[in-house]
């Protein structure tokens, strides 16, 4: 898809420079961001070329930028902004949200634009904390899940140990799909890769910490439409890993996110510091489909769970299910997190 060009003006070279920076490199981005410091400078470019958004102080306006962009959104230094016949929005914010209001005004983003939605109902766990079950939270989700209609739980870690927890040698993995991906040859599709716990389908995680670590955003984000676009599951489970370099385009795929953190003051602060991230990008609106949650402890996880497939009949699977009970019974958060 063709990005549109966006006409970005401000006299602060440097700020002009990281707003560019910033949206150019965006994931799914809609717009080329065309950066101008100077009056005389644009309307050099607005002699010859033309833009189908400006984004501009409205000081600028011209009767020529008037002519050459489709549109124009005022960047003004007024929070309610209602003078003029452009609409206007509040300059001091975010960059993310700036690009999303210039978004609205086209429809969406490139990725909504080419419909990359999921049929199924996403399900991300992620976490930047450690040793706080994650997985186990993970698999018992995706068991629950799939008792109300077809589940596949995909994981996104390094280091999954799943043939020592299931007892099985894997011929093929996720490490094989990436892999022919990448050599651009077809490989028989997912489905004769799938296995099962109980009725929870899984794709075997890689056996090669880098291919995962490897793997590039526009792949994992392939991989997750493949498996979420059709209309072979209702339900997808998603754990994430820390070796994504960026999991908040795949996180944005989720319908609800759920984060595991421990009580200590480390592991919140590390939760509060990806919070603080996701609002330092724009993404408040990432936020509000996230559940920070506190795990209960039970004394059998420290020695190993055994059996995966009873953990769905465990203390701590009463404890997941009465999490996702109270989910479809149309839970809503008042604030962005909210502390079990």
């Amino acid at each position: 898809m063709r990005k549109r060009k966006l006409i970005f003006y401000d006299e602060d070279r440097d700020y002009a420079a990281r707003f560019a920076d910033f949206g150019n490199h965006r994931e799914g981005a809609l717009f080329e961001i065309l950066p101008f410091t100077e009056k005389e400078e644009l309307e050099r470019f607005l002699e010859e070329q033309q833009a189908d958004l400006a984004l501009v102080p409205p000081e600028i306006l011209s009767g020529r930028l008037e002519q050459q962009a489709e549109k124009i959104l005022l960047l003004t230094e007024e929070r309610e902004y209602s003078g003029g016949t452009h609409p206007g929005i509040y300059k001091y914010q975010s960059c993310g949200r700036i690009l999303r209001e210039a978004e609205r005004l086209f429809g969406g983003t490139a990725e909504t634009a080419e419909g990359t939605k999921l049929r199924a109902k996403g399900f991300g766990v992620y976490s930047p904390v450690g040793r706080c079950y994650k997985t186990t939270f993970s698999l018992i989700l995706g068991q629950l899940l799939a008792e109300k209609g077809a589940a596949l739980y995909l994981n996104l870690e390094e280091y999954s140990g799943f043939p020592a927890l299931f007892g099985k040698v894997y011929e093929e993995d996720l490490s094989d799909v990436l892999y022919y991906r990448r050599v651009g040859r077809e490989s028989g599709g997912l489905a004769g890769r799938m296995e099962f716990l109980g009725k929870l389908a899984y794709l075997p995680p890689v056996s090669c910490p880098a291919d995962i670590r490897g793997s590039s955003t526009k792949e994992i984000l392939q991989l997750i439409r493949e498996v979420g676009a059709g209309d072979s599951y209702r339900s997808l489970v998603i754990d994430f890993g820390a070796a994504l370099a960026d999991p908040v385009p795949a996180l944005e795929l989720c319908h609800r996110i759920y984060m595991p953190v421990c009580e200590d003051r480390t592991s919140q602060a590390k939760a509060d510091a990806f919070e603080a991230y996701a609002r330092q990008i724009g993404k408040e609106d990432l936020l509000e489909r996230v559940r920070r949650i506190t795990l209960p402890y039970y004394p059998w996880l420290a020695g190993g769970c055994g059996d995966y497939r009873g953990l769905r009949w465990s203390a701590f699977g009463k404890y997941v299910k009465n999490l996702l009970d109270e989910e479809e019974k149309g839970w809503r958060s008042k604030d962005n997190y909210r502390k079990l």
